[in-house]
């Protein structure tokens, strides 16, 4: 067997996970197959003992240290499949086939970028998808949301406890797919909706400037925009292993963190139920590894 454990995906959760593991004296081996949504944070203010705030990607590099640290392998590959079963799992990657008595999602979720030219040029900088993360250093400035239907008007008048100032963008979407009464509900708190697409972004430093309409109207002096379109949960494997899913299709799992199929656990924001929190994801590791390390002294 070449591992107690397989942790698939480096994110907070995944690399935690390497550290309790090893700090248990099991071996595990963190499959690292792309960019975390945890490294597009330009600065982090939630996450306990950086009171000065900590860049996303730096706080991926501490953890990456200190799972190897205690004895993780962190490998960059992508896990194409999984099968065996509990105790004789066997993992094929893009480099070969490694065999695991325990195996760990940590895949993570992608956030759906807003319908605007260029989305990705702007994600994690002058737009964002985690206004629990970040709205406190946007309190009381001009905002706009990017979105439609009933979730972007749910969105923006949550937002509405950080600043008045907010301008729903539905990128073309009709004002009509929204609920009549959250409609209502933003007409009265004087939050205009945009229907038009959006033509394009003029950056000003580090603040979103103005967003440009295709009828040319302007949305001046801008200071960050919030993507309300939602995540998609990074669940390939698990439909694979046939787990256990929520009707939004994020892994279903018990208090310890196990999924259906035994010898599986979860743990960060693939998991069902939870908010999507660096720290939440990571406390989920702690509690998984907990079960693991017992699960094998069994």
């Amino acid at each position: 067997m070449d591992c107690d454990c397989a942790i698939v995906g480096a994110g907070p959760a995944g690399l935690h996970c390497g550290t309790y593991l090893g700090r248990y004296l099991r071996r595990a081996v963190i499959f690292d197959g792309g960019r975390p949504r945890a490294s597009w944070i330009p600065v982090t203010h939630n996450f306990p003992c950086f009171p000065q705030g900590l860049p996303g990607r730096e706080m991926l590099e501490f953890l990456r240290k200190q799972a190897a640290m205690c004895g993780g392998e962190i490998r960059s590959e992508k896990v194409l499949s999984i099968g065996g079963s509990n105790n004789d799992f066997h993992l094929q990657t893009s480099d070969g086939v490694v065999t695991s008595r325990k195996i760990v999602l940590a895949t993570g979720v992608y956030d759906i970028p807003p319908e605007i030219p260029n989305a990705d040029r702007y994600k994690g900088t002058t737009i964002r998808h985690c206004p629990i993360c970040d709205a406190y250093e946007a309190r009381g400035r001009k905002i706009a949301m990017f979105g439609h239907g009933d979730r972007g008007a749910s969105e923006t008048l949550w937002m509405m406890h950080y600043s008045r100032d907010l301008t729903l963008l539905t990128c073309g979407h009709s004002a009509d797919e929204i609920e009549p009464s959250l409609r209502k509900k933003l007409r009265d708190a004087g939050i205009p909706i945009m229907e038009q697409k959006v033509a394009g972004i003029e950056e000003k430093g580090d603040e979103l400037g103005a967003v440009i309409l295709q009828d040319g109207t302007r949305i001046e002096e801008v200071f960050r925009g919030y993507s309300t379109m939602g995540l998609v949960p990074n669940n390939d494997l698990a439909k694979q292993m046939g787990i256990e899913l929520d009707d939004k299709g994020y892994i279903v799992v018990d208090a310890d963190k196990r999924t259906s199929v035994e010898g599986v656990y979860a743990a960060g924001d693939i998991v069902s139920g939870d908010v999507a929190q660096v720290v939440v994801g990571m406390g989920h590791a702690a509690i998984a590894c907990i079960s693991i390390h017992n699960a094998l002294l069994r």
